[in-house]
């Protein structure tokens, strides 16, 4: 697979050869492909690194058992590599200064956005691509689930300027589409049905339009600070995180007639 595509940056020149074997595991229990949406034509390396780990899956998985030598190289490329994607952690700061390629984020609350102007547009101010990740397993006829809140990149749309106001504004926007997703998590824990559980993340996915589009709408994309920190309070009461005060925005209240 390429690294970095050469058609990209033809003077820098990263190939990885892999390996590996096709076999059948737990070929009694039905397999769900995780929901994701993503863009068709990434390259090899942003489709082999773009869905989440998911740790229950590999613990209850009957996968292939690794001899000495396999064992021994996974510990050399852990201790002196980057395990992405390898475990649950989503604390990438160390990743800074590494050659290392993103397609997306991954929701945390301890960590924000920080969106540049990717597009000049008068007509697209933002238009945050964010899908709820939804991984489904079955064992013993007991259904598991997973959701991610997860922002796409690539498909990700945003010409407002760089400024502390439009930090905030992002970054509710994110923090809602968690909130949806966190709704959703709730549903999903006493439903007893695979069906059941797929449409409930069809319901959330719309959820996550209708909130974006009214919060885009009452706050003038982040523009009236008023009804922007109301959304905030609001993201701050079901998440605990204020945006205001993460960024040092002022805020000064209007003043009642």
């Amino acid at each position: 697979m390429d690294y970095i595509p050469q058609k990209e940056f033809p003077s820098i020149s990263k190939r990885i050869t892999t390996k590996g074997v096709l076999h059948f595991f737990d070929i009694d229990n039905p397999f769900f492909i995780p929901k994701l949406k993503y863009t068709e034509d990434l390259d090899d390396y942003l489709k082999a690194a773009i869905f989440p780990f998911d740790s229950y899956f590999w613990e209850n998985t009957s996968g292939l058992v690794l001899c000495e030598e396999q064992k021994e190289k996974l510990n050399d490329i852990l201790t002196s590599g980057i395990g992405y994607n390898y475990s649950n952690s989503k604390n990438e700061a160390a990743l800074k200064d590494k050659l290392i390629k993103q397609y997306s984020v991954i929701y945390d609350k301890n960590s924000y956005l920080d969106l540049d102007p990717n597009i000049i547009s008068d007509s697209i101010r933002a238009d945050l691509s964010v899908y709820l990740y939804l991984d489904i397993n079955t064992y013993n006829h007991l259904i598991t689930h997973q959701t991610l809140t997860i922002l796409d990149h690539l498909k990700t749309r945003f010409s407002l300027e760089y400024s502390k106001q439009n930090l905030v504004f992002q970054n509710i926007y994110f923090d809602l589409c968690e909130i949806v997703r966190l709704n959703l998590d709730e549903k999903l824990s006493i439903l007893n049905s695979v069906e059941e559980m797929n449409q409930a993340h069809e319901a959330a996915l719309q959820d996550i339009h209708s909130i974006t589009a009214k919060f885009k709408s009452e706050t003038n994309y982040g523009a009236d600070i008023h009804s922007l920190k109301k959304w905030n309070d609001l993201v701050l009461q079901r998440t605990g995180v204020d945006n205001f005060a993460v960024f040092a925005l002022k805020y000064k209240a209007k003043k009642r007639k």
